[in-house]
């Protein structure tokens, strides 16, 4: 079975992992019409956002009503707010009850493992799904990103294949959730998260190189809360890389990235439906990935795919920037060094980042310890 060594260098040809780089300041968040939402994002739509902005005109307000409400909704737990300007302001996102008492036991209990991958491929899809990024596209640029590798299955990733093995072993430990107690009774957790080695269908073990050198996780969310239900994390900055063909990566640093889930406990660990991570890619962080590529597709056996790319790719990361940006459909939000983020249009200087919005599931799994070195 394929094993994921490589993942805490700069690119991971064949994996996807979180690197947290913990970060617990509470953000503000700011849309077009200046309004701040503390711990959460703007919902509303460009044509309402823009129209609200320019007059604050009733037709602004009215296009921004009912295009939110359209997609907004309650399905994914969030509920609409009232509006502003034209833009919809959303509330943060509610759990549908306490969890029964977890009923696992052993070091890692509870834990899960990813299972569904999914991404947005529209506004529209992405509000109703849960996604809540300061950007006129709400997580949405990542789809036409992948869309250049060509048409891509991302469950392909976590799901067995026609041998029962799985590409992307990810795993998710809760740890300090004490067996016995309710998510409500289980306070402040840490949500681990490492590569892991299949043993069987619900059996795993963690890869080594999940560990810093003083043995502690390397990627982790302190300060995590199942709040009825709600699995839900502090902001951070990690790194996503999507194993899309062997030996060909694409990876992805967001910033500002929030997970969140509904969480229910079974015998083996637990389990998270409509799960979403939103993050943003920066203007740097495309820069790096450009750069993994190209050292990729510079060895001495480049895969297939850089034939491919090498038609937008001049080898200059820099140069390649000012050209990829734009077939993605340009940047949509602004970072700034403060962590603060806002929607943007691109031709504002201010604007540096793209907004990613992911869909994913997990299912409970045993973990059964850690791997030995080879």
């Amino acid at each position: 079975m394929q094993r994921l060594h490589t993942l805490y260098s700069l690119l991971i040809v064949v994996a996807m992992s979180f690197t947290i780089a913990c970060d617990d300041s509470d953000e503000v968040v700011t849309n077009d019409a200046g309004a701040e939402v503390a711990g959460a994002t703007v919902a509303g739509t460009e044509a309402g956002t823009e129209a609200g902005t320019e007059a604050g005109t009733e037709a602004g307000t009215e296009a921004g009503t009912e295009a939110g409400t359209e997609v907004a909704g309650t399905e994914a737990g969030t509920e609409v707010a009232g509006t502003e300007a034209g833009t919809e302001v959303v509330e943060e996102r509610e759990g549908p009850g306490d969890t029964e008492p977890t009923t696992c036991s052993g070091d890692y209990c509870p834990s899960a493992r990813l299972s569904a991958l999914n991404l947005p491929t529209t506004f529209d899809e992405a509000t109703a799904n849960g996604c809540r990024l300061a950007s006129d596209k709400n997580g949405t640029g990542l789809s036409g990103l992948l869309a250049l590798a060509g048409d891509v299955d991302t469950n392909s990733f976590v799901r067995p294949d026609e041998n029962g093995e799985i590409q992307l072993v990810l795993l998710n430990h809760l740890a300090g959730w004490a067996e016995g107690t309710s998510g409500n009774d289980a306070g402040s957790l840490n949500a681990n998260f490492y590569t892991g080695v299949q043993e069987t269908d619900t059996d795993f073990m963690i890869d080594p190189v999940s560990f810093d050198q003083d043995g502690n996780p390397i990627i982790y969310f302190e300060n995590t809360t199942v709040t009825d239900g709600l699995y839900l994390t502090p902001k951070s900055d990690f790194i996503v890389d999507l194993p899309l063909v062997e030996n060909f990566p694409l990876s992805l640093r967001l910033s500002q990235t929030e997970v969140s889930g509904f969480v229910s406990t079974d015998d083996t660990g637990f389990n998270m439906t409509e799960g979403v991570l939103g993050g943003y890619l920066t203007k740097d962080a495309i820069v790096e990935l450009i750069e993994g590529i190209n050292t990729v597709c510079a060895g001495d056996m480049p895969p297939e795919l850089c034939s491919t790319v090498s038609s937008f790719l001049s080898g200059d990361a820099n140069q390649d920037l000012a050209l990829l940006v734009p077939l993605i459909g340009g940047f949509d939000s602004a970072v700034a060094a403060d962590g603060n983020v806002s929607a943007c249009s691109g031709d504002s200087p201010d604007c540096n980042a793209i907004s990613v919005c992911i869909l994913l599931e997990m299912s409970s799994v045993n973990i059964t310890g850690v791997a030995s070195e080879e």
